[in-house]
């Protein structure tokens, strides 16, 4: 009966690491990052679509947001602190 128990543990271990290995589960740290920062430019507009008309109001709402994905990237592990600098340079264009 242990030798069933080890013999399954064994081949669900392999094909766990077979399909890691494969890469058809894991998401390239490349395409996680392009997520991040896709996600960021999104959301940095639809909170500054409002305020067409007001460029105070986006200055202030732009600051806030670079300030809080400043603080996300800083904690964030895909990226080190010259993509985080890159990152919030491109946004500070939008």
């Amino acid at each position: 009966m242990e030798v069933i128990v080890f013999l399954l543990t064994v081949l669900t271990a392999g094909a766990l690491f077979y399909r890691r290995k494969d890469g058809s589960s894991i998401r390239s740290t490349a395409l996680k990052k392009e997520d991040i920062v896709h996600n960021y430019e999104k959301e940095l507009k639809e909170l500054m679509a409002p305020y067409e008309n007001d460029k105070k109001m986006q200055i202030k709402i732009k600051k806030e947001y670079l300030q809080k994905c400043n603080s996300e990237l800083s904690r964030n592990v895909f990226f080190d602190e010259d993509e985080a600098k890159e990152v919030l340079e491109q946004l500070s264009q939008l």
